[in-house]
C-alpha cells in the first residue's frame, strides 16, 4: 500500500467515525442505527452527514443514504460525481439505485448486506456491487471499513423487531 493509499484509508476511517456517530444518534432518536456521510473526494469537504429517520419520519424511504443524497443534492445539484458516500451499512438496492442516479463516484461501507442478513437487519439479499454491475455503472466500492465498531450499532437492536 502506497503512502497516498494509507492516507486515503485514514480518511475513510475518519469519515466512518462520523457516520458511526450519526448511526448512534439514529438509535437514540428511536430509528434503526444507520449513518452516512457524503464527501467531496478532491478536497475532503463533508457536504452531508445524517442518519436514517424511517421511524421518526414515518417514511420507509428515509434511509441514511437517501437522506444524505437529499442534503448533498441541495448543496451541489443532482450530479454528485465528485463525491463518495461513506455509510455504516452497505447500501440497500433502493439506496444503491439512488446513488447510481446521483452519479456518486464511490461507496465506502462498513457492514455488508450478507452480514446484516445474519443479524436479521435487512430483507433483500442483493449487494450494491451486483446492482452497480447490472446497471453498467462505474462506481467503485470499498468494504469493511471499521466493521467491528459499526456492527455494534446493529447488534444493539438485534432483540428488537426488525424493520
Amino acid at each position: 500500500m502506497t503512502n497516498a493509499e494509507k492516507e486515503l484509508e485514514k480518511d475513510y476511517e475518519r469519515y466512518m467515525l462520523i457516520a458511526h456517530e450519526e448511526g448512534s444518534k439514529s438509535l437514540r432518536e428511536g430509528n434503526n442505527g444507520f449513518g452516512a456521510v457524503i464527501v467531496i473526494l478532491k478536497n475532503g469537504e463533508i457536504v452531508a452527514k445524517t442518519h436514517d429517520t424511517e421511524n421518526t419520519a414515518s417514511d420507509p424511504t428515509s434511509h441514511a443514504e437517501i437522506n444524505a443524497i437529499r442534503i448533498a443534492s441541495k448543496k451541489l445539484g443532482k450530479d454528485l460525481s465528485e463525491c463518495i458516500l461513506v455509510s455504516t451499512h452497505e447500501p440497500c438496492p433502493m439506496c444503491s439505485t439512488a446513488l447510481i442516479w446521483a452519479k456518486i463516484q464511490g461507496i465506502v461501507y462498513s457492514v455488508s448486506i450478507k452480514e446484516a442478513l445474519k443479524l436479521g437487519r435487512t430483507r433483500i439479499d442483493l449487494t450494491c456491487e451486483e446492482l452497480i454491475e447490472r446497471a453498467n455503472a462505474t462506481i467503485w466500492v470499498k468494504k469493511g471499513v471499521l466493521k467491528e465498531k459499526c456492527i455494534t450499532l446493529y447488534k444493539s437492536k438485534r432483540d428488537k423487531k426488525p424493520f
